[in-house]
């Protein structure tokens, strides 16, 4: 069971209410060597990576960091952390970042698939039966 902090406690900065529920973050080791904005497919992507990101959160700058909409266009897909040579837990950041935002401020239409799935089930809005069926079809032309 995961741990239910307040993120948007004002009293504390971000980074130490991050590092409360994800104690391996390691958000401090960050060398702002840049690997990890090799790979990413949000690299550059409204003037951010995974570095510039994280840099902002270890500087303090708490506000600009929570307000940056960047956090919703990072697909969460890992890849910053495998690279990072002190394997810094970026997409648990971002993960927390997010959380933080009041359901009514989080982008429209992430806010609309989430409706769809609770409403439906799944995303897709369709019945389970046939999203169950969609997923095993496409693992299985995946397999072959």
């Amino acid at each position: 069971m995961s741990k239910i902090i307040d993120l948007t406690d004002q009293g504390t900065a971000f980074k130490e209410r991050v590092l409360s529920v994800v104690p391996d973050a390691n958000l401090d080791l960050c060398l702002t060597c840049g690997t990890c904005t090799g790979g990413c497919p949000a690299s550059d992507l409204m003037g951010l990576d995974p570095r510039k990101f994280l840099r902002l959160v270890n500087l303090g700058l708490d506000d600009q960091a929570l307000a940056s909409e960047w956090a919703w266009v990072c697909t969460m897909c890992g890849r910053c952390m495998y690279v990072c040579p002190m394997k810094i837990n970026i997409p648990k950041l971002i993960y927390n970042t997010r959380k933080s935002w009041p359901l009514e401020n989080r982008p429209k239409g992430i806010r609309g698939s989430c409706e769809q799935h609770v409403r439906a089930g799944n995303a897709m809005g369709v019945p389970t039966e046939d999203f169950i069926w969609t997923v095993e079809d496409v693992a299985e032309e995946l397999r072959n």
